[in-house]
């Protein structure tokens, strides 16, 4: 049916229900027994159900639901339709090796003779050659060879830009594991100074407390929401560029960071005493060693150039009898012959060996100076990450418990008349802004140890493990 019909359908069910003739009070509602309807009204009804669940299957469908890092890099590698792209044109360069190394499409010449040739055979009409021309032995596997390896390269550059769209989606997905963490913290906060309040209110009562009190505890609160639009406006921003990577909506569930800002476990990240490089894993270092590959093949190539091609040829000519000489009898005759190629273009071929030999030495000296830099940013970021680890176990260990010890005085030196309220406030603060901070530095992390997979290879190994 017709996406047309289905909404006369729909239209024509509306004005049954509204008009006082066909009226049916009972018609949609389903938690009340009903006669079955029949006839078109019945019909109309089946149809609308029937549409209703199909686009509501659709959507539940179409969502993806993402708990794990693993979870995010199998959807962006199923759904992302510039890696799909890319991967077909890598497929099709695939196919190129097997008419690369082909031979030469052989030559077909027809040649006629309007003004005959008398031979001693009679007259000579009509000549047929046929040429194939074959390349110097070893230079047509040499470009086969070639074409693989840049068909290699094709698909090292797709996993290259498929690792780069991983890590943003990873690293958005961090930073939601992170706000969904502060809102939490911001809600347990929210609920202490509901506590406070009720306090507040029970000493200005009494008349041993003040008004400000109360009117503090609500502009904090006020604050506080203030910063749970924002962290919801982020959420949402990280959630639409996952979207956006994944091509399909997604549902998102708890990972990365818990409600009170502990990290879960999650079998895609390591720690970082346990990252170690993998470089041969990684796709633009494989494409820089398959390019100097395909360089020395090119200078290889460049040098067969150098060298003859050979043609073979096969003519016949087709000869008429003529009254003249006596020995004419019209026998055709055949004629094989072999032909060289021969290269004169001294100049150009030591231009482009020479030139070739600078590519490769390039490309080397890049692939050197790639891993050192690799290796310079992975020890820089596994030290960010130790570091880290050691602030927030700092946080824990120290000074949590010393912003507790605070608190716990401060609300009995209160609740006896014997504190001020903001000194309450402020260890409350303190021990607030303690917890944020520890949130941060667990986002920090989780983004050190993501970019640690990347630095090491190992996303390009989780990468390949699926492609």
């Amino acid at each position: 049916m017709s996406v047309s019909r289905i909404f006369l359908t729909l239209l024509w069910v509306g004005l049954l229900q509204s008009s006082p003739v066909f009226a049916a009070p009972s018609f949609f509602v389903l938690d009340e027994p009903r006669e079955p309807v029949a006839g078109f009204e019945g019909v109309a009804l089946q149809a609308m159900i029937a549409f209703q669940a199909a686009t509501s299957d659709t959507a539940i469908a179409d969502t993806v639901l993402i708990s794990t890092q693993n979870d995010l890099i199998r959807s962006i590698l199923q759904s992302n339709q510039a890696i799909q792209s890319l991967r077909s044109s890598a497929e099709a360069q695939m196919v190129r090796e097997r008419y690369v190394g082909a031979f030469p499409d052989p030559t077909l010449m027809v040649t006629g003779q309007p003004l005959p040739v008398y031979t001693a055979r009679g007259k000579q009409v009509l000549g047929i050659r046929v040429e194939q021309m074959i390349p110097y032995p070893g230079k047509l596997a040499l470009m086969r060879k070639m074409a693989v390896i840049e068909a290699e390269i094709g698909t090292d550059k797709v996993q290259s830009f498929a690792v780069e769209a991983i890590l943003e989606g990873q690293l958005a997905l961090n930073e939601i594991n992170k706000f969904t963490a502060l809102r939490a913290v911001n809600r347990r906060f929210q609920e202490r100074l509901d506590g406070y309040e009720d306090l507040a209110l029970r000493k200005y009562e009494v008349g041993e407390g003040n008004q400000q009190s109360v009117l503090k505890i609500q502009l904090e609160r006020a604050r506080l929401d203030q910063s749970n639009l924002e962290f919801l406006r982020v959420i949402e921003a990280k959630k639409l560029l996952i979207e956006r990577l994944v091509q399909r909506p997604i549902k998102l569930e708890s990972t990365g960071l818990s409600l009170d800002g502990a990290p879960r476990g999650d079998p895609g990240i390591d720690g970082p005493d346990q990252a170690t490089l993998e470089l041969e894993s990684r796709s633009d270092l494989r494409a820089l060693s398959r390019s100097l590959d395909l360089a020395t093949s090119q200078k290889h190539l460049i040098e067969y150039y150098n060298r003859p091609d050979f043609g073979v040829s096969l003519n016949w000519i087709g000869i008429v009898k003529s009254d003249m000489p006596a020995s004419s009898d019209g026998r055709d005759a055949l004629a094989i012959g072999v032909s060289v190629k021969i290269p004169l273009g001294q100049s150009s071929y030591r231009s482009k060996k020479e030139e070739s030999q600078l590519q490769i030495r390039a490309i080397g000296e890049q692939i050197e100076s790639s891993k050192q830099s690799i290796e310079d940013l992975f020890t820089e970021v596994n030290s960010n990450t130790i570091f880290d680890r050691k602030s927030i176990d700092h946080i824990n260990s120290s000074l949590l418990p010393s912003a507790e010890a605070l608190i716990e005085s401060s609300v009995f030196s209160y609740s006896s008349a014997r504190g001020d309220f903001l000194d309450l406030l402020d260890a409350e603060r303190t021990r607030f802004q303690l917890e944020m901070e520890r949130i941060e530095l667990f986002k920090r992390l989780g983004a050190g140890q993501l970019m640690l997979d990347r630095i090491s290879g190992r996303l390009n190994r989780l990468i390949s493990e699926q492609f």
